[in-house]
């Protein structure tokens, strides 16, 4: 969502996650924004969850901090380091690490 709050802890997260999605897996994500409301969005693909069957990972800025899997799409919900360590959460069960 380019018109979120606190983006420096979004950008923390998802650098956090392709760094492990690149080395782990040898895939390059691509960022997309949510909506075409912002100059950083003009050049973006517009992904969300609903409109592509390409995986998808939305972070989405919500008070309760969860990580949903819904068919394509990984939804990864909090609030600055919630949204942090959620993404942390997503990583250490895509390692198997923790169910």
């Amino acid at each position: 969502d380019p018109l979120g709050q606190d983006l420096n802890y979004i950008a923390l997260a998802v650098g956090e996650f392709d760094q492990n999605i690149i080395k782990a897996f040898n895939k390059i994500p691509i960022a997309a924004c949510d909506k075409n409301e912002t100059k950083a969005c003009e050049t973006r693909p517009i992904i969300t969850c609903d409109n592509t069957n390409l995986p998808t990972l939305y972070i989405k800025q919500e008070e309760e901090t969860k990580v949903i899997f819904e068919d394509n799409c990984i939804i990864v919900q909090g609030i600055r380091q919630d949204a942090v360590r959620a993404i942390d959460r997503l990583l250490l069960r895509l390692y198997g690490i923790m169910p």
